[in-house]
């Protein structure tokens, strides 16, 4: 269902990208300079205005697409986020007093963590792990 939405997508944006350029350059073959300065020929400016704005909505809901495809990231990227923190609070802690054994402590929790969660292949909830071993089947 999310790659058939992707692709559907992706077209969708091809589409939008090749009338985004096609439109006024069409314009340009097409029409001699006289034309081209008048908007009752062809409205091409304002079809090009809509075909930019919806190149961005159809930009946000793939992107938007993408990120439901790819859930289990949100693990490595909390862990990413939870290293820096534990470092950036580590650092914070030994500035304010004087105490470098806050920094083993630190790196030992962060490190745990990862191992629980990053190597023991530990997955987002609200993931039916029966059901998705019964579809790789």
């Amino acid at each position: 269902m999310i790659d058939t939405l992707n692709i559907g997508i992706r077209f969708a944006l091809y589409v939008n990208l090749m009338l985004l350029f096609g439109l006024p350059l069409f314009g340009l073959y097409a029409f001699k300079r006289a034309e081209r300065l008048q908007s009752n020929v062809l409205p091409l400016r304002s079809a090009v205005v809509w075909f930019a704005v919806a190149a961005i909505a159809l930009s946000i809901l793939s992107i938007l697409a993408m990120t439901a495809s790819m859930a289990g990231v949100a693990l490595l990227v909390n862990a990413a986020m939870l290293g820096s923190l534990g470092v950036i609070g580590a650092a914070i802690a030994i500035w304010l007093t004087g105490k470098t054994w806050i920094d083993p402590i630190v790196a030992i929790g962060i490190g745990l963590w990862v191992t629980t969660h990053i190597l023991l292949q530990a997955f987002p909830r609200g993931f039916d792990l029966k059901a998705i071993r019964a579809a790789n089947r």
